[in-house]
């Protein structure tokens, strides 16, 4: 997955690739969602800044509403993907066997 960007302002933000401490954040954020729509915006934006490795209020004060939401989709799915991101240079046990792997 292609390394999110956020626009901000006219200015773009790339952002940087998660430490184990941001992939927690996000992942413990991800499973205690808010039930009130401004709780959930909030707690998006957070999760944006905290990715993005910028202030909040930048954030807040610059982002379209209508942006949130799918920035906010796209930049946890690349941070979840970067969980498995080795797991494909790992053999199967059919390829180190010499198998097909449809030969299950």
């Amino acid at each position: 997955m292609a390394t999110p960007v956020l626009k901000l302002n006219g200015k773009e933000y790339k952002a940087p690739r998660p430490t184990m401490g941001v992939w927690r954040k996000v992942i413990a954020y991800d499973d205690t969602k808010k039930e009130k729509l401004v709780d959930m915006i909030d707690g998006h934006i957070e999760i944006l800044a905290l990715i993005y490795g910028i202030d909040a209020d930048e954030v807040r004060d610059n982002i379209d509403i209508a942006d949130v939401i799918p920035s906010y989709l796209t930049a946890v799915r690349w941070v979840i993907d970067l969980t498995y991101e080795k797991m494909k240079e790992i053999p199967s046990k059919n390829a180190e066997a010499g198998q097909d792997d449809e030969q299950n």
